[in-house]
């Protein structure tokens, strides 16, 4: 269906509008309604807003005014149209339904006029189909390949999807060592996740660099390109989707068959336990467990784990994305092999004492949990080279020398971190100073998300080549214990201590909030790779780049400021009058967010800026009326790009 979908979006046909939409096995309505109007409106922060009756009866007035045609993929069960706002089809508006399901059941519950039976191709074709994916050269470039590639064949029982993405992902490796490298790189990781979910490449390839398997490499940066290297491989053999930017997901199909295979085609069944997004209120059978190597629950409702499972061979544990709240002392006492553990987003404070005796854990990630210290024990994880604090706002302590005695931590991500009632003489109070004194111990950290609330801390930040060099995202959110600024006369961020920095390479994205005494940011210009740059409530603002300290700066180069951003977030900003002085190409600029900042009367935009990008501006409707621009052309050629706030 996929093709003919495409066929549709590159040649002219009758319809006024083609719609393609991925059901899956647990539909959300609400989620087919978002793709819907992505084709037909605008998917903003109003449509947003909208219940789901809501959405319905706006779609149904748009489809019922159009003749088209709506491609449904991978239809479970009865999916009901008027539900989500899709009418009917008929002889009277001559609309089209097509949709695939692997069951006849559902082709009757949904009334369908005409079925088309896809049948399992049998031995010959399949047989036929595999080889021609895979080219001969490849099938006789080892004698264990063609037995390998039989025995694939027989279990894919036919299925062409199965037969196709198998096929062509196999295609240019000439060894069985290729072979099962391939696959076991994409059932290690990205079959835990739930099925049509999007996944995070760099969590992906985190993940496989702290199991090992791009342990060939010396470097994080070789490792890193290497998976992206994968990725790339999977997604053009359509093992992999490409979904949004910097995302991918996996079909349930090849999900279900990558699990298959990793369990040694059925052989071994409980070597992979993966039960994500399945609606589990409580742990499954831990009697099952004592062989499993790799675990996924996340994305469920687990809230408590109570057991004490034996699992020696466990090497990967996901339980993000659950209303977790207990772990039970004892809880991971018996996974002395436990290599990766993910407890995101769940609502764990405390976590239990034995968890600092996994002294294999590479990876941890505690984002978007209410953990509220880091004890001493921490030290005792000399294994780890991934930690993610991101988000864990209740953090107020961790000790002083934790941080800086985990020495092959490679990625530290603090980003929000410790918000609330951070607590005396350790590393996060005073602003953060003496956590920047102890990154600079760590000698293989090469990615750091950092949040900095001093004025003297982000100076010793930024004077340090080894921190300016990894800092990724850097937060600046100067607050005292009650929340008021502590910015005063003696400590407050002075720009032209700072222009003279210009190695900034690795910082992607900047958040800045509640800096009271700047009054500009020039030194983002020596931020070529900057990406994202947020800044709020920060009232004394005047320009983000000042021309004048630039052009002193610079001293004479030719470099154009914000030559990669993406997002430009302005909140809150009552004297900001200026963001550049001259235009700017702006050449990835996708989104621009402005409220509150009433003098800033011009945009630095001209005709030819963000060409292709189809950026958006969000305003308010008075400041986007007094707006000032370049000359006609420019404001013809921008006011398409306008939402409202």
């Amino acid at each position: 269906m996929t093709q003919v979908n495409n066929e549709f979006l590159k040649t002219i046909h009758q319809f006024d509008i083609v719609i393609w939409v991925v059901v899956s096995r647990d539909p959300n309505p609400e989620k087919v309604q978002d793709e819907i109007w992505k084709k037909v409106g605008f998917c903003d922060d109003k449509w947003k807003s909208k219940s789901q009756d809501e959405k319905a009866i706006s779609i149904f007035r748009i489809l019922g005014k159009k003749k088209f045609v709506l491609f449904l993929d991978d239809v479970w069960e009865r999916f009901d149209l008027l539900k989500v706002g899709i009418p009917l089809p008929n002889q009277q508006n001559n609309s089209k339904l097509v949709f695939t399901t692997r069951s006849e059941e559902v082709c009757g519950r949904m009334g369908a006029h005409r079925r088309i039976k896809v049948e399992c191709l049998a031995w010959k074709q399949a047989w036929d189909l595999f080889q021609n994916m895979v080219g001969e050269d490849t099938l006789n470039s080892h004698p264990e390949i063609p037995q390998l590639a039989e025995t694939i064949v027989k279990e894919c029982l036919g299925l062409p999807l199965a037969l196709v993405t198998t096929g062509r992902t196999m295609a240019c490796k000439k060894a069985p060592q290729e072979w099962k490298f391939a696959i076991k790189m994409l059932q290690s990781s990205s079959s835990s996740f739930p099925e049509d979910n999007d996944i995070f490449k760099e969590d992906l390839i985190d993940c496989w660099i702290c199991e090992g398997f791009l342990d060939e490499f010396d470097d994080r940066d070789g490792a890193r390109n290497q998976g992206f290297d994968i990725i790339g491989s999977l997604i053009r053999a359509c093992l992999l989707e490409e979904s949004r930017e910097y995302f991918v997901k996996m079909h349930d199909v090849i999900r279900d068959m990558a699990l298959w295979i990793a369990c040694e085609c059925g052989r071994v069944k409980d070597k992979f336990l993966v039960q994500a997004g399945a609606g589990l209120t409580e742990l499954p059978e831990i009697g099952k467990w004592k062989g499993v190597e790799r675990m996924s629950l996340m994305s469920n409702h687990i809230e408590k784990l109570t057991q004490v499972p034996t699992c020696p061979n466990l090497l990967t544990l996901f339980l993000n994305n659950n209303s977790l709240e207990v772990i039970t002392d004892g809880f991971f006492q018996l996974m002395p092999r436990l290599q990766v553990l993910n407890l995101s987003w769940s609502r764990v404070s405390e976590l239990p004492t034995e968890i600092f005796r996994l002294v294999s854990l590479r990876y941890l990630d505690l984002s978007w949990t209410c953990i509220s210290h880091l004890p001493n024990e921490f030290k005792n994880l000399v294994n780890l080279k991934y930690l993610n604090l991101d988000y864990t706002q209740q953090l107020g302590i961790i000790p002083r020398h934790v941080v800086s005695s985990m020495s092959r931590l490679q990625v530290l991500k603090m980003f929000h971190c410790g918000f609330y009632g951070v607590g005396e003489d350790n590393v996060l109070s005073d602003g953060n100073e003496a956590l920047v004194n102890e990154l600079e111990c760590l000698n293989n950290l090469c990615d750091l998300n950092i949040t900095i609330r001093s004025a003297s801390a982000l100076q010793r930040c930024l004077c340090s080549e080894k921190i300016e060099g990894c800092t990724q995202d850097l937060f600046l959110q100067f607050f005292n214990d009650e929340g008021q600024e502590i910015l005063t006369s003696d400590n407050y961020l002075d720009n032209s201590k700072i222009t003279s920095l210009k190695n900034f390479h690795s910082l992607r994205s900047v958040r800045i909030e509640r800096c009271l005494m700047l009054k500009d940011l020039t030194w983002l210009v020596f931020a070529p790779n900057l990406v994202n740059l947020w800044i709020v409530f920060c009232r004394n603002i005047e320009q983000v780049i000042d021309s004048g300290k630039w052009v002193e700066a610079a001293e004479g180069r030719n470099m154009s400021p914000f030559a990669k951003l993406e997002d430009l977030i302005l909140i809150d900003l009552p004297k900001l009058k200026s963001i550049y002085r001259n235009t700017l190409a702006f050449p990835c600029l996708k989104e621009v967010r402005v409220h509150c900042c009433p003098k800033l009367k011009k945009l630095p935009l001209n005709s030819n800026s963000a060409k292709g990008r189809g950026m958006v501006i969000y305003g308010e409707k008075d400041w986007r009326n007094e707006l000032e621009w370049e000359d006609e052309a420019a404001h013809n050629a921008f006011l398409p790009c306008f939402r409202s706030w």
